[in-house]
């Protein structure tokens, strides 16, 4: 993951499934929850405790409060940062009139169905690609026009798979 706050940035990775240990900017790190659902994080031998006061799924951003300080920081996905280093931001210039496959992948779930209205933020579809699923949501408001794939169905990069009105 990587997180940015102002003009810092900082590359997150975990090293285990359970999500309490990793490195932060190459240091390693430790998480535990508390009883109080707050999280203490060893950080190059300091402790911090850690609340999460609000999460924005859409805005892929996070507000926390870092031993009494608030902070609100931007966090990019594998994914996020993936389709940034191959020049395809999501939401980037993004017309709510189709949808392209961002990358070759499997259509695992459709959330939509022709004539739905969707609105900014809405799942469209699941998008199993190098073994991780994408959750495709829209960019805008718009109404489902014609879906052209299906579940269980390989997808190219850049093959439409929705049209909008």
């Amino acid at each position: 993951y990587r997180i940015s706050n102002n003009n810092q940035v900082f590359e997150l990775d975990f090293t285990d499934k359970q999500l309490t240990q990793g490195t932060l900017n190459q240091s390693e790190f430790i998480l535990k929850l508390k009883e109080n659902k707050r999280l203490k994080v060893k950080y190059n031998g300091t402790y911090y405790y850690v609340d999460f006061l609000e999460i924005d799924e859409i805005n892929k951003e996070v507000s926390l409060r870092i031993n009494g300080v608030k902070h609100r920081l931007k966090v990019e996905d594998e994914m996020d940062i993936l389709l940034k280093r191959l020049g395809m931001e999501r939401g980037a210039g993004a017309k709510m009139n189709e949808l392209r496959a961002p990358m070759p992948g499997l259509v695992l779930k459709l959330e939509v169905e022709e004539g739905q209205e969707v609105q900014k933020g809405d799942a469209l579809l699941v998008l199993e690609a190098m073994k991780m699923e994408n959750s495709i949501k829209a960019v805008g408001n718009a109404k489902v026009k014609k879906i052209h794939c299906g579940e269980g169905r390989a997808v190219e990069k850049n093959e439409l798979l929705i049209s909008f009105e």
